[in-house]
């Protein structure tokens, strides 16, 4: 029988807050260092302005090169003009 505890640790119960406190930031920090360095100082500058939770809208920026007058579509059809 395979022991289902082997990769388990025991935390405090303030440890594991302090760890969810600093989540946010580690992943921000993970996510400017997997952008690519032309990017990073902008996509820095724009943190506090991003409204997604995974950082999503930073990332198609990046990947627009920042251009703007853009604007996004759902992937469905168009809606039909009554």
């Amino acid at each position: 029988m395979p022991n289902i505890f082997s990769n388990a640790t025991i935390t405090r119960k303030d440890r594991l807050r302090d760890l969810k406190a600093r989540e946010p930031g580690y992943f921000d920090l993970e996510f400017i260092k997997a952008t690519s360095p032309e990017h990073r100082s902008r996509c820095v500058d724009l943190l506090d302005k991003s409204k997604s939770q995974l950082r999503q809208d930073l990332f198609a920026l990046s990947h627009l090169d920042f251009k703007r007058g853009r604007f996004s579509s759902n992937s469905g059809p168009p809606m039909a003009s009554s």
